[in-house]
């Protein structure tokens, strides 16, 4: 489980990682003043983590997710769309094989804003 360090993606994935019983890595790579800065390193560090074969969960933030994808797709001949969503508890699950990228899903988020209190 890797995250970016902003609380709200430490707080997306914990309840998951305690779950399953694994830690919460924080990769500054997954935040958007790093990928403003290197926008290549995350690419990358998607390659290796595809390479290494086993399921992640990664929690990135809006500013940083669409262009991985967009990268990514463009590479490999993946539709995901012009510009992909990265609305706030929305997810992506991408397959690749080695490190191409194969088919790339978007599940919109499942929150729903709560009425305010009368």
């Amino acid at each position: 489980m890797i995250s970016g360090d902003p609380s709200r993606c430490v707080d997306t994935v914990a309840p998951l990682a305690g779950s399953i019983g694994v830690p919460v890595e924080i990769d500054r790579t997954w935040e958007e003043d790093a990928h403003a800065a290197h926008p290549d390193n995350a690419v990358r560090r998607v390659g290796e983590l595809a390479e290494a074969g086993s399921p992640v969960v990664v929690c990135s933030q809006g500013g940083v997710i669409p262009d991985i994808i967009v990268t990514l797709a463009a590479r490999d001949g993946v539709d995901a769309g012009s510009r992909p969503a990265a609305r706030k508890g929305s997810m992506w699950a991408l397959s690749f094989a080695g490190s191409t990228l194969v088919d790339a899903e978007y599940f919109p988020s499942l929150l729903v804003a709560s009425p305010n209190p009368a």
